[in-house]
């Protein structure tokens, strides 16, 4: 057996090979780009190993490979205001035991192993469980009323929920914060500290055209110094955000110095004696960011954390420059594609 010291930050597939949990009753997967056949090669045989329900939920638009068998449930889903359904979640639980992770990667052979990505896990084996899981569990109901999907999910979800608050929760110093974009958007969760904010580090795969959201992040610290790591293919408008960076005294763009994808979704802010991380689904753009889903936002699920090392620093990284950014690729920015059928099928039995 591994040892679980060794699968911080691990991918989904080695979490799930290493069967943390011998008596899971539940695991769930939430993603937004979603592989069938990939998970069924990679990944279910190891979810079953202990007998456990399999479901795994996905974006109706954003489904590359269909399933081949019928083992497991999947079930597409669609945001009820048009949004991105866009969460990376995988919860392992039974009910004196639980893991949790959640980060930036799909459900694909690119999110669960090739790209360089972020994933943070959790788990509770004892009496007490973070209040975390209570607030997740909490999500997972309040997900059922705001996205069309089976009832056959909904019952998933609801029992899942069940797993993660049969047991009470524990105080504890530090423990780290469920950010989503159920009722508040969440740029607007991002405690702004009471100190000088000496440095904002940004890095994402996707900005607005207009780089609104980087802007409005700005807006908010007012740091002395923003970095942004981009990725090569990256999604963005160069121009605008160089309009961004120039409103800050000191600005350092660089991108990485590996050739392989940067998927990873990083928001960190210092002050001279603290470090804060948002992790998770929620790329740089309004969407994300700054509305909800009840205003036409996407579905997405982060992590505000106290940290004590960087995350995007630690990246070797070469400098770019916007104005003539020869050595970076880039995608032009566009909007979500939708299916555009007034009638969706999200399933038949």
């Amino acid at each position: 057996m591994t040892q679980w010291e060794e699968l911080q930050g691990a991918a989904p597939p080695r979490l799930l090979r290493a069967r943390p949990l011998a008596d899971a009753e539940e695991v769930l997967v939430l993603t937004y780009t979603c592989d069938l056949s990939f998970f069924e090669d990679v990944c279910l045989r190891e979810a079953q190993a202990v007998r456990a329900r399999t479901t795994i939920l996905y974006d109706a638009d954003q489904l590359t490979q269909g399933p081949r068998r019928t083992d497991y449930l999947a079930l597409p889903v669609v945001c009820k205001q048009n949004g991105a359904f866009h969460p990376k979640l995988i919860v392992i639980a039974s009910e004196t035991d639980a893991v949790v992770a959640i980060g930036s990667g799909n459900a694909t052979p690119s999110g669960w192993h090739h790209n360089a990505e972020v994933w943070a896990l959790l788990r509770s084996a004892g009496p007490a469980v973070p209040q975390l899981f209570h607030d997740l569990a909490d999500w997972l109901r309040r997900l059922t009323a705001a996205v069309w999907m089976e009832h056959l999910g909904r019952d998933r979800l609801d029992r899942v929920a069940e797993l993660l608050t049969c047991r009470p929760t524990e105080p504890e110093h530090d423990q780290p914060t469920l950010v989503t974009t159920s009722t508040r958007p969440i740029i607007e969760q991002l405690p702004v500290p009471k100190a000088p904010t000496t440095s904002l580090a940004v890095s994402a795969p996707f900005f607005d055209p207009r780089a609104e959201a980087l802007r409005q992040l700005v807006d908010r610290f007012k740091p002395a110094e923003l970095q942004l790591l981009l990725t090569r293919d990256v999604q963005c408008d160069p121009a605008t955000l160089a309009e961004v960076v120039k409103q800050v005294p000191t600005g350092i763009v660089t991108t990485p110095e590996s050739s392989r994808y940067h998927h990873a979704k990083i928001v960190e802010w210092t002050t001279n004696d603290q470090k804060w991380a948002l992790t998770g689904s929620a790329n740089c753009s309004t969407a994300a960011l700054t509305t909800t889903m009840a205003t036409g936002g996407n579905c997405e699920l982060g992590l505000l954390t106290a940290t004590s090392e960087p995350l995007i620093a630690a990246v070797p990284a070469h400098p770019v420059d916007l104005y003539d950014p020869a050595n970076l690729q880039l995608r032009k920015p566009t909007d979500r594609n939708l299916s555009g059928a007034s009638l969706r099928v999200l399933g038949v039995r």
